[in-house]
């Protein structure tokens, strides 16, 4: 039953709208979350401002690979912390920087990356 759900044309978009939900209620208040893409072919799902700048790309693989405009969009905004959120069981590196985290660890890595630095 899973896998004709996951095998369906409209899984990863419907998977995707599912993490931006999760993200847009999980961003602190004043936010702004917004996708970025460039005529190049450089983008990212979710890039979220506030007190640090985040970006996020979504896929729906068990062993997501971020494609090269990830990582143009990841330096073309100057991105703090940048995130490959799949439907993966534990989080993990990337061997280019970024991580891959399962939905789960949105909290966590929201609520740590938008708490204002000490000084």
């Amino acid at each position: 039953m899973l896998a004709h759900l996951q095998g369906h044309p409209i899984a990863g978009a419907s998977w995707e709208g599912f993490v931006v939900e999760q993200i847009a209620a999980l961003a602190p208040q004043g936010s702004q979350i917004g996708f970025y893409r460039t005529a190049s072919g450089a983008e990212i799902d979710v890039v979220t401002t506030g007190s640090r700048r985040m970006g996020f790309e979504i896929k729906l693989s068990a062993a997501p690979k971020p494609v090269r405009g990830f990582w143009q969009a990841r330096q073309d905004l100057k991105l703090g912390s940048t995130y490959v959120v799949a439907p993966v069981r534990t989080r993990y590196p990337l061997a280019e920087g970024g991580k891959v985290l399962p939905v789960q660890a949105l909290r966590e890595v929201i609520a740590v990356a938008t708490t204002p630095q000490k000084r």
